[in-house]
């Protein structure tokens, strides 16, 4: 009897407290301040070009955060540095000019046959290092897809940064070569539009390549493949005078615009004339390349975050 009432007396002491009832308004400003910063996508969104455009230089610091991260991580605790940036196209140039050169003689070329191999190689490096990068650049990024909304093509935008500039320094370093030869003339600041037109191409395929390769794991592998037959449908190795048929250059230029931004750079050198649908062919090429790439990449990035 005095146990149980003793319990009864304890549990009346006890009681739960009463709180008043919560305002109507009071997880209102809370909710408010977390919808302004939320990004609402509705699924099967796509926006037009000119819209993900003016989304990409929304973002433009976020692009100068990835680009200077990656010149770190390339160029901290190296043994060459920056002087890989020259070797590297030296010694390909020096190997080809040994092999073509010696083969087919410079009794038709206006210029040593190593500075046309040097200008062709230095574009096929800068599209072909920025389309390997763009391939695994995705997914080593994957923490960052998965995490936080940004336009993904950033990602595939700074490896063609951060080659952009190895592309300067070997350009200053082929100018210094021309100046050196004496071939320096009037016309060389054309060679800065045979630059635009490869960077502006090599949006194209970066693109294209980057997004299968974060959707299919096997894109990885068979892209160094694809890098060789690349390299031998450009001529970049081929000296001028063996590829004189205008008609050949202007149908694979369409296809493959690298082509004739290469023979353009050789011609401009060395002062030789070109036919101007050469030139209207690299130029229309290379943006519709371009556009491609971002047309395909736009919707491959709906569902990049589940498949990467």
């Amino acid at each position: 009897m005095y146990r149980g009432h003793a319990t009864s007396l304890v549990a009346m002491d006890h009681q739960p407290e009463q709180f008043p009832a919560r305002p109507d308004n009071y997880c209102r400003e809370p909710q408010r301040e977390t919808q302004a910063n939320t990004v609402r996508i509705e699924a099967g969104y796509l926006p037009s070009l000119w819209a993900y455009f003016r989304e990409l230089l929304a973002y433009r610091e976020l692009l100068h955060f990835l680009v200077w991260r990656d010149v770190l991580i390339r160029y901290r605790r190296t043994l060459l540095g920056v002087a890989w940036l020259v070797l590297q196209p030296l010694l390909q140039a020096a190997i080809v000019w040994w092999l073509v050169a010696s083969r087919f003689g410079q009794n038709n070329l206006k210029l040593p046959a190593l500075i046309h191999v040097v200008l062709g190689t230095t574009l096929w490096l800068y599209s072909a290092n920025t389309v390997l990068s763009s391939v695994h650049h995705l997914s080593t990024n994957a923490h960052l897809i998965t995490k936080v909304y940004f336009p993904r093509a950033l990602l595939v935008l700074a490896p063609a940064v951060t080659h952009f500039l190895d592309l300067g320094l070997m350009t200053a370093f082929i100018v210094a070569v021309l100046a050196f030869h004496g071939l320096v003339h009037t016309n060389v600041w054309l060679l800065v539009m045979c630059y635009v037109g490869t960077i502006v191409y090599t949006q194209g395929p970066a693109l294209i390549a980057g997004g299968l390769a974060a959707r299919y794991r096997d894109i990885k592998h068979m892209a160094p493949y694809f890098m060789q037959l690349w390299f031998f449908s450009t001529p970049a190795i081929y000296l001028p005078h063996l590829m004189q048929d205008p008609g050949l250059i202007i149908a694979v230029g369409f296809f493959n615009p690298l082509n004739s931004w290469v023979l353009l750079s050789n011609a401009i050198v060395e002062r030789a004339p070109m036919l101007p649908l050469v030139w209207i062919t690299a130029v229309v090429s290379s943006n519709l390349w371009c556009l491609l790439g971002y047309w395909i990449f736009i919707r491959l990035e709906q569902n990049l975050a589940d498949h990467i």
